[in-house]
């Protein structure tokens, strides 16, 4: 029941600023899109929604509302490869960290590092070599 209030007091925040006048200087879309982010920040901040939800309704809002030209220009973002590659870097780093071979790494670089806080700098590229990275 609590969280049905929290995403409920939310959405009556966000009604209450569309219908509010027009700001001087803001176009009604501006008036929109700027009771969407309020709508999110304050689902984001409360969590009465998982983020992904909360993300995806954003989209959803500014779509039905007609704050965005078209729907082209909504997902312009999703276009970009710097998105796709930062999903297949996340999910390599997922998988290193999975598999243990970051902590070996680690342990490696720490075990060169011998107490120095200063060694690790000059230890990884000048002296690793195969007796330093052994499979345990």
């Amino acid at each position: 029941m609590n969280q049905i209030f929290k995403i409920a007091s939310a959405f009556l925040l966000f009604f209450i600023f569309i219908l509010l006048p027009p700001f001087a200087g803001l176009s009604p879309q501006g008036q929109r899109v700027i009771a969407i982010v309020l709508l999110a920040i304050i689902l984001w901040a409360i969590e009465a929604l998982p983020v992904g939800i909360s993300s995806i309704l954003v989209l959803i809002l500014l779509g039905v509302t007609k704050s965005v030209a078209s729907f082209n220009d909504l997902f312009q973002g999703f276009r970009s490869p710097i998105l796709y590659f930062l999903i297949g870097v996340m999910a390599m780093g997922g998988a290193i960290v999975k598999s243990g071979l970051a902590q070996r790494a680690a342990q490696v670089f720490l075990r060169g590092a011998r107490g120095s806080s200063k060694r690790p700098l000059t230890f990884w590229p000048m002296k690793l070599d195969s007796s330093e990275v052994r499979m345990y």
